[in-house]
This record gives C-alpha cells, sequence and structure tokens, in this order.
C-alpha cells in the first residue's frame, strides 16, 4: 500500500507537501495551533492540507477560521474524539486513500485520536516523515486506571514509528520522558505555541465595552475563567472560590464572577452555584469570539483544572496585561512564575485561590506590578512567527535527515 519513491523521494524544486491531521477545530489551543500552521506553510517552499473530523455537540466551533483558505482543508465526518470502532476503521481507511492521492512528504498529527490514526496510516503508506504533537496529555484526569495503561501503551508503540515528538513546554517534557515513558529525549523538541498577540496586546482600547454590555458599572470587580465546560477544568472550584470571597468580602465588594465557554457541564455548574447561593453573582457567557474585549474588563483571570497543557487561556490574559492565578498543574509553571507574572495553587485547593484573588483585587498596585510582569514576558515568549520558524526549522532538519531535501 506504500506510494512509489517514498523513503528516498527527494525534495528539490517542487514544494515540501505536509498533510496536517487533528481530530475536530473545537475552540482552544489544538485547533488555532492547527489552523495557523496550515496557513503559514502554503508558501513559496510548502504546501500544507489539513484533515479535520467532526465535534461533540457541546464544543464551541472553529472551522470558521478555515473560511479564508477551504481548499486547504479535507473534512472526515467520521472522526471524532471518542472511539468508535467502525467509525474509527472508516476514518483510519479515509486517512490511507488521502495519504496516497496528495503523496505527503511530512504527516504532521495533533491530538490523541488523529495521533493514533494518522501516524499508523502515514506509518504503513511509508510516508517519509512522522511527526506528532502533544498539546497536553490525558493521562491524568481524563480516565480511570485501566483505560490510562492502555493508552499510555498506544502512545510508546506510536512513538517507535514518529520521527519527531513536539511538546509545547520543559516541563511536558519532562513528563513525557520520565513520568510517562512514552519516549526519549532524542525523539522530542520543546515548540511553545504562538498566539495572535496583537489583539490582547491592543486591548485596551476595548476597556468597558463588556461591562456596558452586561450593564455593570465601571468600579464592578471582574474574575473570570476561560475554557471549555468539562470535568477536567474542574469550575466547581471556581465557584468554591468564588463562596470564599463572598463569605469573606462580600459586605464591601461589588463583584461578578465571568465563566467564559460551554460544555456538558454547563447545566451541572449552574446548578452549583445557584446551591451555594451564588447565581446572582456569576455571569454565563457561553463561547465567544471577542475574547480580547473580554480580558480588557477582566480584574483577574483564574484557571483550575485538574490537568493542562499549554492553557490559551492564561497566554491571552497574561498578553493582555492582566494578573493571573491558576493551578500547579501540567505546563502552568512554564507559563507561570509565582508571584513574578502570576500566582500558582495546588490542585483542589480553593481556600488559596480564593486568597490570592482577593491580594490582587484589594491591592491595585500589586495587580499592575504582576499584569505588566506577565504581558512582557509572553509577548516575547508565544508570537506566531517564532512559532512558525520554529516549526520550518524542524522540517527541514528532519527532511535533510531523512534524506528527503537536497
Amino acid at each position: 500500500m506504500r506510494f512509489k519513491g517514498t523513503e528516498n523521494q527527494r525534495v528539490e524544486k517542487e514544494k515540501v507537501r505536509i498533510l496536517r491531521i487533528i481530530a475536530r477545530l473545537n475552540i482552544g489551543g489544538p485547533a488555532m495551533q492547527a489552523v495557523f500552521l496550515n496557513k503559514a506553510f502554503n508558501s513559496d517552499s510548502f504546501k500544507s492540507k489539513l484533515i479535520y473530523g467532526s465535534l461533540d455537540k457541546s464544543e464551541g466551533d472553529m472551522s470558521y477560521l478555515l473560511d479564508e483558505a477551504p481548499q486547504f482543508s479535507i473534512y472526515i465526518g467520521e472522526m471524532r474524539r471518542e472511539v468508535n470502532l467502525i467509525r474509527d476503521f472508516i476514518t483510519f481507511i479515509k486517512i490511507i486513500s488521502i495519504i496516497l492521492r496528495e503523496r505527503p512528504h511530512i504527516v504532521h498529527t495533533h491530538t490523541a485520536k488523529a495521533g493514533a490514526l494518522g501516524r499508523m496510516a502515514a506509518f504503513i503508506t511509508g510516508v517519509p516523515i512522522r511527526v506528532h504533537t502533544f498539546h497536553g496529555h490525558i493521562f491524568e484526569g481524563y480516565f480511570g486506571g485501566k483505560k490510562t495503561v492502555f493508552f499510555k501503551m498506544v502512545e510508546r508503540f506510536l512513538a517507535r514509528f514518529t520521527d519527531r515528538i513536539i511538546v509545547l513546554s520543559p516541563t511536558l517534557k519532562e513528563q513525557i520522558m520520565h513520568v510517562l515513558g512514552i519516549t526519549d529525549r532524542s525523539k522530542l523538541s520543546v515548540i511553545p505555541l504562538g498566539v495572535e498577540t496583537e489583539l490582547f496586546l491592543n486591548c485596551e482600547s476595548l476597556k468597558g465595552q463588556f461591562k456596558r454590555e452586561l450593564n455593570l458599572y465601571d468600579e464592578t470587580r471582574l474574575v473570570g475563567i476561560v475554557g471549555r465546560l468539562t470535568p477536567i477544568k474542574n469550575h466547581k472550584m471556581f465557584i468554591d472560590a468564588a463562596k470564599i470571597i463572598m463569605a469573606e468580602n462580600g459586605a464591601k465588594l461589588d463583584i461578578k464572577f465571568v465563566v467564559v465557554g460551554d460544555g456538558d457541564m454547563r447545566e451541572s455548574i449552574s446548578a452549583y452555584a445557584k446551591e451555594n447561593d451564588l447565581l446572582e453573582r456569576m455571569v454565563f457567557t457561553g463561547w465567544r469570539k471577542d475574547l480580547a474585549k473580554i480580558y480588557a474588563d477582566m480584574d483577574v483571570v483564574s484557571l483550575c483544572s485538574i490537568n493542562e497543557g499549554t492553557p490559551v487561556s492564561l497566554i491571552e490574559a497574561m498578553l493582555a496585561g492582566r494578573p493571573v492565578v491558576a493551578t500547579d498543574v501540567g505546563g502552568v509553571r512554564d507559563i507561570v512564575s509565582h508571584s513574578r507574572t502570576g500566582y500558582l495553587v495546588q490542585r483542589g485547593d480553593a481556600r488559596s485561590l480564593a486568597g490570592y484573588i482577593m491580594q490582587l483585587l484589594s491591592n491595585d498596585e500589586m495587580s499592575r506590578k504582576v499584569g505588566q510582569a506577565a504581558r512582557e514576558y509572553s509577548r516575547k515568549i508565544y508570537i506566531r512567527e517564532r512559532l512558525a520558524n520554529d516549526m520550518d526549522i524542524l522540517y527541514k532538519d528532519l527532511l535533510k535527515k531523512k534524506g528527503v531535501m537536497t
């Protein structure tokens, strides 16, 4: 089933063909990065296409990002996040068919499902270079013990025929190597995310718009959390912290707690807020595209996740100059330097979360200083031009090592 001229196929005057595969374009960092790289690598030297699948009903949709160049994307309706042997087999056959038609020099997969099906298809069809990006990992907080062990075994198997595994932070690299034992240092590269920095760096011009939309006073303080409403994001911890803040400071605070996002836990999170007499203090916005406007009016942005890769919401908030308080999980500590660019708390520690939020709300100078340090750090690291350049160097290095590029 291999296409002719694979391992010894050389790229001289022709463009390097890349086939990028992601399970779905739901709202979040993986979709944003995959779409951006697909666009960036349609150039004089590269030709890139993106395969993507279907969303769950409760997920926000980012496929609108493909509207500028739909000819560089391929939709497979059977590809979904959940394991389904029939749909997954159909997806696998379709990916093989696309590979045989497109004849890519590089297959680059994003997320677990696409990583498994895409890399196996690339291997058996003889694609010269196989790359996978871990945007986080699913080995903590997602599944029970037996499933987790199984998925670790699958990733270790897939790593054997993957030329390079990309992780988004040094902490995730250490976890992949030493804690999870998926592969060794020689196959791992750290390439941080790149986001649309200017949009958030310039958000001060939007200040006040979100509060006016909500009919709030300018003096009302806003504490927010941005992300999917799913168990792994642990929004109950955010509500627990809100309850502590209101119990200890409510009489002197004009404050709202803003939940940006949606998901299958929307109703249960709303019910939990009601149980704790907080519903009147909560704002549920659903999915929003105008995040810069929302960050502009935030006083503090929090993250309560049980597990994370590199959370885009924290990077965006930091670019907007907003102080952040987050759980010290996954790659978060590679973004947030405790007491300098934000504050870290232990997973599930709602009291510490509430404490740092109150420190920031009650000390404007401290809040300004932390927010400014966060902005200066993030604007140097998480830029899209740097991401594209890093990936260009990696691709060309692999092409040369495999004898594909002259």
